[in-house]
């Protein structure tokens, strides 16, 4: 039930922003050149979630030079309930278009103690590969009762 719960408020911290992410033909890059910088672009347009609501996250990581979207990808995502202590909360692999979504239900922070309304913390990881540098955001949401 915990991990549940971390991998639910972790959608909804990437309902706030999933990235886009992915990988270039390893083969084609140059070997000796530095990792182009990938960015997780995000749309922090829901700051409050009630408990209980069905969402959709999604997003995008993306060529921070070209602006273009990277392809099969993963992103991590660990969660954090007090902005300190993180905990691993699952992976989502970009599709071919960089985009990922990811759906999910708001779950009740009090049954682990926690009073509402709660600001939940999430942080959406890119470990980079040759061609990309890694890149990182997190994001909060406040949780409120259910409406």
């Amino acid at each position: 039930m915990k991990k549940q719960l971390l991998i639910t408020l972790v959608g909804i911290l990437t309902l706030i922003s999933l990235a886009q992410v992915g990988i270039p033909n390893a083969a084609a890059a140059d070997p000796h050149a530095a990792p182009s910088p990938s960015e997780i672009v995000t749309q922090l347009n829901i700051p409050a979630v009630h408990i209980g609501d069905a969402i959709v996250a999604s997003g995008k990581l993306i060529n921070k030079n070209t602006g273009e979207g990277i392809t099969g990808a993963t992103l991590t995502m660990q969660i954090s309930l007090d902005g300190n202590n993180w905990t691993p909360a699952g992976s989502v692999k970009t599709d071919g278009t960089g985009s990922v979504s990811y759906p999910l239900t708001v779950p009740d922070p009090r049954s682990y103690g926690y009073t509402l309304p709660l600001k939940v913390y999430c942080m959406i990881s890119y470990d980079g590969c040759s061609a990309f540098a890694p890149t990182s955001k997190v994001f909060s949401v406040t949780v409120l009762p259910p409406s």
